[in-house]
């Protein structure tokens, strides 16, 4: 497949390469970085002291959601375009990172969302080899051992 420059620049070696080979069906894992929203919220702009809880779990508690409603706040129109591309993204209750499953083109029509910062993947992908079995390696592993001996 052939990518944009503004593509390029948003993903790691390893992606970059699977989706130049990519014919675009193939299936693929990816962490996307969202980028920030400009601004924060009344919410989110709301100062919290140990001071002003009863307790110190209290207090966590009340910080934590204030996290939780940043990042979603933040990446709320992001998530719900790439929805909408048919990727479902999981994680980025307390990040900006997500992980997201889908075909090459897909993943290459998510590059195109302003929200979306940087893309890796998520594990090593080999397009050409067909991944080997656990009872292949330990076959193969028995046999080398036999013609050391």
């Amino acid at each position: 497949m052939k990518l944009k420059d503004f593509q390029i620049d948003k993903t790691n070696e390893p992606l970059r390469h699977t989706l130049i080979r990519a014919r675009g069906p193939e299936k693929l894992r990816v962490i996307l970085e969202l980028a920030s929203k400009q601004g924060q919220s009344d919410e989110e702009s709301k100062v919290l002291e140990p001071s002003q809880f009863s307790s110190y779990q209290e207090y966590r508690k009340a910080k934590i959601e204030q996290m939780e409603q940043a990042v979603a706040h933040d990446i709320k129109d992001t998530l719900q375009a790439l929805r909408s591309l048919d990727l479902y993204p999981f994680g980025g209750k307390y990040s900006h990172k997500v992980l997201v499953e889908g075909t090459a083109h897909q993943i290459l029509a998510s590059l195109n969302l302003s929200g979306v910062k940087e893309a890796s993947m998520d594990e090593e992908f080999e397009m050409d080899k067909p991944r080997r079995k656990i009872g292949d390696i330990i076959r193969s592993a028995i046999q080398s051992r036999h013609d050391v001996e």
